[in-house]
């Protein structure tokens, strides 16, 4: 005998319009969290082809132009020039960022971040770009530089302005309150200063202190941290590595004139300049592992002195030297102890080598230097139509590449 089922419940119209409704706002509410994502924003669009270990050619031993011709030009924010040795450059607006030819000024590959670009550097042949979120210039992607394919990210609180720095070894950044450096793969290795948001607070000595510059190489961190309560500022040697990258290691610290700057460093010893005792301006070589202090006289620098916390100094490696612009000259250091050894007066910023000379930007042009006494030997006349600012540049093969304020100018032979 059959038992008989109870009729289904019956469903009112209400019901109907009640369930297309909720049904109705979960699809709106899914597709503008969609549109308004940060991966719907972001561009990327690797190589097409892997760009050669170097597709700039090789030049005869010893030369160096007598003329200069304009290749390309491009619009370029970058606070730094970035040239990579396989022959491309940065390029980048606010949020778009595009690796180009050299030679060509084509685009190699480019990616369009979601907020704004803090800052990029080229190192470990990837390119790293640093950007703003909602936790300060904290989120970092890198990609291949040779393929554009993503390499590495992080996200991590920062400060809102913050400078992007690099050596041969090591990539960070360094704002008025801290210095982070990283690793190839964006793992921190070191912070000092004020963390943004810290767990044991007794980690970091100094931490009411301002940052007023660091530089480091290989495995050497120098900080100058800017103590204006104790009308003192504190350098600090450390190592890039310590155990814990949240607790540096300092090796030695020393008592500096509030408003010293860091201005060179080597693998051992860091260079500062400041006055000295008879109100002279000075640079003084101070070494973890010796009491001795270097002091060499040299002329005053309005860039560095007008600077405060986060002071970030224009320098540039060379073969044979450590170089930095003061504002009105480019200064050569000694690459082992840091002894100023020339100075080319009236240098735009700093300069590149080519042909075992130094090509260093002036007014009139370019300066050919020789790198062992500073000597200008000739000057290779270029018209930069009317710009009289800052000028960095690198040098790419045959290539001349200057950043002229916001613009990026290739130069050739």
């Amino acid at each position: 005998m059959r038992v008989p089922l109870p009729r289904p419940e019956s469903r009112s119209t209400r019901d109907v319009v009640a369930v297309c409704a909720i049904v109705l706002a979960v699809v709106l509410v899914a597709v503008s969290a969609y549109f308004s994502s940060d991966a719907r924003r972001v561009q990327h669009h690797p190589a097409d082809s892997r760009i050669a270990a170097s597709e700039l050619s090789k030049l005869p031993e010893g030369f160096v132009p007598d003329t200069l011709h304009e290749v390309w030009r491009s619009p370029n924010v970058a606070s730094r020039l970035s040239v990579d040795e396989g022959g491309v450059l940065i390029q980048h607006d606010d949020r778009s960022v595009t690796v180009k030819h050299v030679a060509t000024g084509e685009d190699a590959w480019s990616y369009t971040a979601a907020h704004d670009v803090c800052g990029s550097a080229m190192a470990w042949n990837v390119t790293v770009l640093l950007m703003r979120s909602a936790k300060g210039c904290g989120d970092a992607v890198s990609f291949k530089t040779a393929t554009g394919q993503y390499h590495s990210t992080r996200s991590a609180l920062a400060s809102e302005d913050v400078r992007v720095q690099q050596s041969n070894d090591n990539v960070g950044t360094v704002s008025d309150r801290r210095v982070e450096l990283w690793r190839k793969d964006l793992v921190r290795t070191v912070e000092v200063g004020q963390v943004e948001a810290p767990t044991q607070p007794h980690k970091q000595a100094h931490a009411e202190c301002g940052m007023a510059s660091a530089l480091w190489r290989k495995e050497f961190l120098a900080v100058l941290q800017s103590c204006a309560e104790e009308n003192r500022s504190v350098l600090r040697a450390m190592t890039t590595t310590p155990e814990e990258s949240s607790e540096p290691e300092e090796d030695e610290s020393w008592d500096l004139p509030l408003g010293s700057q860091l201005v060179a460093v080597a693998q051992d010893r860091v260079a500062a300049y400041m006055h000295g005792d008879d109100g002279r301006p000075v640079v003084k070589v101070y070494r973890a592992d010796t009491d001795t202090v270097d002091t060499f006289p040299v002329q005053p620098s309005g860039l560095a002195e007008a600077a405060g916390d986060g002071f970030s100094p224009v320098t540039a490696d060379l073969p044979h030297h450590m170089t930095w612009w003061d504002g009105e000259r480019l200064v050569g250091f000694d690459p082992s102890t840091l002894r100023p050894v020339w100075h080319v007066e009236g240098a735009l910023g700093t300069g590149g080598a080519m042909g075992g000379r130094v090509l260093v930007p002036v007014p009139a042009g370019i300066a050919v230097v020789n790198w062992h006494s500073g000597e200008v030997e000739r000057t290779i006349p270029v018209d930069r139509q009317g710009y009289s600012g800052p000028v960095t540049l690198k040098v790419a093969g045959k290539f001349v590449v200057e950043q002229r304020g916001q613009e990026t100018v290739v130069l050739s032979a």
